[in-house]
């Protein structure tokens, strides 16, 4: 598993490494300062306090939703086919080509 520096991680992210250093301090990432190497835990630890921060929803409220939008499109394929009638647009076809 391969750390990079904080300067590294700032630099990938566009951002001051300071301005990372005080982010990582909100994410309870304590103790980190300049030239100190950051593991995986401790961003992904930063990604999901930035996360909570900005409104994202947590993974299990992600499927949650997804699942309710699931459903709501398989009632209304479920609606269509019952309401489909395949003769109906034979006809009106071929009361147009008369």
């Amino acid at each position: 598993m391969a750390q990079t520096t904080i300067e590294q991680f700032a630099t990938e992210m566009k951002m001051p490494s300071g301005a990372l250093l005080e982010q990582l301090a909100a994410a309870g990432v304590a103790g980190k300062k300049q030239g100190d190497k950051l593991s995986e835990q401790d961003k992904t630890r930063l990604l999901d306090y930035l996360r909570k921060q900005h409104g994202g929803l947590e993974a299990e409220e992600e499927d949650h939703a997804h699942a309710q939008v699931d459903d709501r499109d398989q009632g209304r394929r479920q609606r269509r086919a019952r309401t489909h009638d395949p003769g109906r647009g034979a006809q009106e076809a071929r009361f147009r080509q008369a």
